[in-house]
């Protein structure tokens, strides 16, 4: 019976193993190290952009090929930025991936955004690294008086649509 129950146990967690979606991380750096990368290797991160888009830079460019995330359509919401900076509810890394949610859905307008989460700054603030089409990638700090703050959301996603390995720049029309 307890051989039976061990068996049991070891099907259950490869199914729940399996099953659960896991965040979208960029890179396991510290604040510092972003903040070199951003001035020393990031200039052509401004240049990211898929073929379809009317501007250069879009800010899900900046995610999809610099972190290796999929498609907004295979994006879900993880832990909210703003509560594990205010709070400590769940946890964020530095590096990973966020965007705006509503309604459990990344909807890819205009009133949207994504960025590269680095750190909770105090006071409940948080800092990113973002692009968008009016500016090339730059640090940023998000506090509760800006519309986006309580809509980022770690992007979550299932394990095989991640792509690490994937980073196009303006040159490369793969994004």
């Amino acid at each position: 019976m307890q051989y039976w129950g061990v068996i049991f146990c070891g099907i259950v967690l490869f199914t729940i193993e399996t099953d659960a979606k896991v965040p979208v991380i960029c890179s396991e750096k510290t604040y510092e190290q972003w903040r070199y990368d951003l001035h020393h290797r990031f200039d052509e991160v401004s240049q990211y952009d898929c073929p379809s888009s009317s501007c250069g830079g879009q800010c899900v460019a900046l995610v999809k090929c610099g972190c290796g995330a999929p498609y907004t359509g295979l994006w879900s919401p993880g832990y909210n930025v703003a509560a594990y900076c205010q709070h400590g509810t769940g946890y964020v890394a530095a590096g990973t991936a966020i965007a705006t949610f509503e309604h459990g859905t990344y909807n890819n307008r205009w009133t949207d955004h994504t960025a590269v989460f680095l750190r909770c700054s105090g006071n409940g603030k948080f800092q990113v690294m973002e692009q968008a089409c009016e500016f090339s990638c730059r640090l940023a700090e998000y506090s509760s008086y800006s519309s986006y703050y309580h809509r980022f959301s770690v992007i979550l996603t299932d394990p095989g649509n991640l792509n690490p390995g994937h980073h196009c720049s303006w040159k490369y029309s793969g994004c």
